[in-house]
C-alpha cells in the first residue's frame, strides 16, 4: 500500500510534523518530546488539510 507523506509549516513557524494521505484519508500526526505539552493544531492547517 502506498502513501503520500510530507510536513506543513507555515512563514510564522506553525506546523503539523507529519502528514499521511492514502485510501481516501488524510491523517496528520504532532510529535512531542515532552508528554505535558499541550498543542492546538494550527486553523491555517485545519482549512487546507479538510478540503
Amino acid at each position: 500500500m502506498w502513501h503520500n507523506s510530507w510536513f506543513w509549516r507555515t512563514t510564522n513557524q506553525k506546523e503539523i510534523d507529519y502528514i499521511e494521505e492514502g485510501d481516501g484519508q488524510t491523517q496528520a500526526f504532532e510529535f512531542k518530546w515532552n508528554p505535558s505539552v499541550k498543542y492546538k493544531a494550527p486553523k491555517q492547517a485545519l482549512r487546507k488539510l479538510s478540503g
